[in-house]
C-alpha cells in the first residue's frame, strides 16, 4: 500500500461538484466531495452501487428522493443511504445549498 499522509483542503470555490478525494470511478475505497446547487437544481438519478454514503448538508435545504421517499434534510443535517440504492438530490431551499459526501466501499 502506497505511503498515504494526512492533508487539508479548503472547500471554496464555484464549481457545482468538487472532489475532495478519492476516486468515484474506482471499486474500492473512501471518497468525498462537496457541492453546491443553486435553487431548484437537480443533481441527477444515481446509484450508490457497492458504497454507502453520508450527505453532510452545511448549508440551506436539500431533498434527497429514494424509492418514492423523500428525506428534507437542513444545516447541519445528515443522512445514510445504503449501498445498491438510487437516488437524487435537489435544492429545494430559497437560495444555495452546500453537502458534502462521503462514500466507503461495503465489504
Amino acid at each position: 500500500m502506497k505511503n498515504i499522509r494526512p492533508f487539508v483542503k479548503k472547500l471554496n470555490g464555484r464549481r457545482q461538484f468538487k472532489r475532495i478525494f478519492g476516486n468515484s470511478g474506482k471499486r474500492k475505497g473512501l471518497s468525498s466531495g462537496f457541492v453546491i446547487l443553486k435553487k431548484g437544481c437537480l443533481v441527477g438519478v444515481h446509484n450508490t452501487a457497492k458504497k454507502e454514503e453520508i450527505l453532510i448538508v452545511l448549508y440551506g435545504k436539500v431533498q434527497v428522493s429514494i424509492a418514492g421517499e423523500h428525506f428534507t434534510l437542513k444545516d447541519k443535517m445528515v443522512l445514510y443511504i445504503p449501498p445498491n440504492t438510487l437516488h437524487n438530490v435537489k435544492n429545494i431551499g430559497a437560495g444555495l445549498s452546500k453537502y458534502l459526501y462521503v462514500t466507503a466501499t461495503v465489504m
